[in-house]
């Protein structure tokens, strides 16, 4: 559907990178993520269209890594360009910054307005829970900015900056992996497992098999549990009513 796309370029990009940037890759890995996490939002967005927004803008994010990649080049050769000087390159480091926020806050809508559409309570839960954490760095981060403050109280706020990055990267794999698991597209709601010549890789098939359909058959449940309290709401109003009535 797209998001097996979506969380393998997502781990390249804010996982993986951060290994491959110490040996000067790192621009790569970002050009590499965001182009694999916008083959999964070019597919989202055929099922729904709140997908748009995020996978426009990985456009500018890779803009941005081009530079940044360019810039590291130029460094590395010793060549004295202008417009890769430490002060453009700290305008564009913040466009990207801003860029990211922005670019989770509406991958996270979309999650969440899919979720809601298709029933699913737990995944919309999630979403909001993210765009909270989200928001929060953002505002420490700006927070930490400001030229107001000291060293002293900066240095104090770096570390829940860096635990509520930590937390909303974590929260979001994990976020995309309980959607590949649980949203599919009509009609691939129970594709055969693939046999394999070797018993080992079928018993992993088959072990990931039935923890797919007991995730479907608790989804089920709750949507069927949610519907009933629904029901019986109604149920008890229309009863209400009568009684004012009379």
């Amino acid at each position: 559907m797209g998001f097996g796309y979506l969380l393998i370029g997502y781990l390249v990009t804010f996982v993986i990178h951060m290994t491959l940037d110490s040996l000067g890759l790192g621009s790569l890995a970002l050009l590499l993520g965001y182009g694999t996490m916008m083959l999964g939002l070019f597919q989202l967005n055929r099922f729904h269209s709140a997908f748009a927004y995020a996978k426009w803008l990985l456009l500018p994010l890779m803009l941005t890594a081009v530079y940044e990649g360019a810039a590291s080049l130029s460094e590395k050769l010793l060549l004295e360009v202008g417009f890769f000087a430490p002060s453009v390159a700290n305008v564009v480091a913040g466009i990207s910054g801003v860029l990211v926020v922005v670019f989770h806050l509406a991958l996270l809508l979309a999650i969440r307005a899919l979720a809601e559409e298709v029933g699913l309570p737990s995944i919309r839960l999630k979403a909001t829970g993210n765009m909270i954490l989200v928001s929060l760095y953002a505002a420490l981060y700006l927070l930490a900015e400001l030229p107001l403050l000291g060293e002293t109280i900066r240095g104090y706020l770096l570390y829940p900056v860096v635990l509520l990055q930590l937390a909303w990267i974590i929260c979001d794999l994990l976020l995309l992996l309980n959607c590949a698991k649980d949203i599919c597209p009509e009609g691939e709601e129970d594709p055969a497992p693939r046999r394999y010549r070797w018993n080992l890789l079928n018993r992993i098939g088959d072990a990931y098999e039935r923890n797919r359909q007991r995730s479907i058959d608790r989804v089920t449940r709750e949507t069927e549990e949610r519907l009933e309290k629904r029901r019986e709401a109604r149920e008890k109003k229309k009863i209400q009513h009568s009684k004012k009535k009379k």
